[in-house]
């Protein structure tokens, strides 16, 4: 009898591989168990490398920086982090994130500032949201440097799973004390969701209204929480996020205010055909929801900043979202509209392309279910081919 060969045992699967006891394949950045189970991939970054190789948060920090000192021998945990590593690592995100992602998470000056100065304070007392503050940077570093792209994705799944623990947590006893972090963890979280699918080319592409449905259920409840602190949030340190004051130095590529009269107009007609065969409860979600759209193109469009594109997933009617998940075709129109709406972001690194995906992916949605359907996503598509030649 030919010897038995023998098992080769690796501890470098995924976290999402280890805790369901299955084999993992350990592609990067994306597993092929995930990749078919559509979820995010999570691998241990700051596991120590072996036989001296690289480690994966190594290639985080710059090229030219001074090598870190010897790691200590591995313990018992096989993924257990070098301290020293991981303090380099944070330190060098924390300095990327004070010096250019703040930057980029506001379109005027006062928007800015709230971002550099009074988020990171608040992240002082609450783990979660320097894990998402981490976590966004990581993406934002991968978009600037697509040779290290694989490692900062890394990175940013890591942070982000973490921060999502403790998010999940203080949403479970929300108070004045922690509304205010929840709230700009829950703004990362939709910026993340614009942003990683298209970091992850060797992979499987994620289709944006994947992400789109991923953002929903990682937001999932946010609403329902937060509205009993509203005023809080409104008026404390994010108050100029909800400030309709136009900066005349912001520029968004906004739709034409008569472009979108004409395409809400055909959109209400649109439901009011439609409500004839459904229940009065699903026509008044319809109807605020393409409300509370149409105000969103105006604000967008007068302020020329882009808050409340991100917060609108958040805002809109809950119910909303289930429609989606159904598929329900009328409730598709209206995010494909949204989708358009996020157009206006497509100059910032994470929402380059999305609105241009979700535009595709919807209209493809809506045609399978009927090409009946075309006609009402025609403006859509036309509208986002405008962009879908642009870097």
């Amino acid at each position: 009898m030919a010897p038995r060969r023998s098992h080769y045992k690796s501890r470098r699967g995924c976290e999402q591989c280890k805790a369901r006891r299955v084999k993992c394949n350990e592609a990067k950045p994306s597993c092929q168990n995930c990749v078919r189970r559509r979820v995010q991939c999570t691998y241990s970054f700051l596991a120590q490398g072996q036989g001296g190789r690289e480690t994966e948060s190594s290639a985080l920090l710059d090229r030219d920086a001074t090598p870190a000192e010897p790691t200590a021998a591995p313990s018992s945990e096989p993924c257990s982090p070098d301290y020293r590593t991981t303090r380099r690592v944070e330190l060098q995100l924390m300095h990327h994130y004070s010096t250019a992602t703040c930057e980029t998470m506001g379109n005027t000056p006062q928007q800015r500032e709230i971002w550099r100065i009074a988020v990171p304070q608040e992240a002082a007392s609450h783990d979660f949201l320097m894990d998402g503050i981490l976590s966004v940077t990581a993406c934002h570093r991968a978009h600037a440097d697509p040779s290290r792209a694989a490692a900062c994705m890394t990175a940013a799944l890591h942070y982000q799973n973490s921060g999502l623990r403790g998010y999940q947590s203080a949403l479970g006893s929300i108070g004045p004390g922690n509304c205010q972090a929840i709230f700009a963890f829950s703004v990362m979280l939709t910026v993340l969701g614009f942003a990683m699918p298209p970091m992850y080319p060797e992979s499987q592409p994620v289709s944006a209204a994947t992400s789109l449905s991923c953002i929903f259920e990682l937001l999932k409840g946010v609403k329902v929480t937060t509205d009993e602190f509203t005023y809080s949030i409104q008026n404390g340190i994010f108050a100029p996020l909800f400030t309709s004051t136009k900066d005349p130095a912001a520029r968004l590529r906004t739709v034409p205010v008569r472009e979108t009269e004409g395409a809400m107009a055909q959109l209400r007609k649109r439901t009011q055909f439609v409500a004839k065969y459904v229940s009065a409860e699903v026509v008044e979600i319809y109807q605020s929801s393409v409300d509370s759209l149409e105000g969103g193109f105006r604000e967008v469009s007068s302020t020329q900043t882009f808050n409340l594109i991100i917060a609108w997933p958040v805002m809109v009617d809950p119910r909303m979202v289930g429609l989606f998940n159904k598929r329900d075709p009328l409730a598709l129109l209206i995010w494909l509209h949204y989708a358009v709406l996020t157009l206006s972001v497509h100059d910032q690194w994470w929402g380059r392309g999305f609105g241009v995906r979700l535009v595709e992916d919807l209209s493809r949605i809506l045609h399978d279910v009927d090409p009946e359907w075309d006609p009402w996503t025609a403006w859509a598509r036309e509208y986002a081919s405008l962009f879908s030649g642009r870097a």
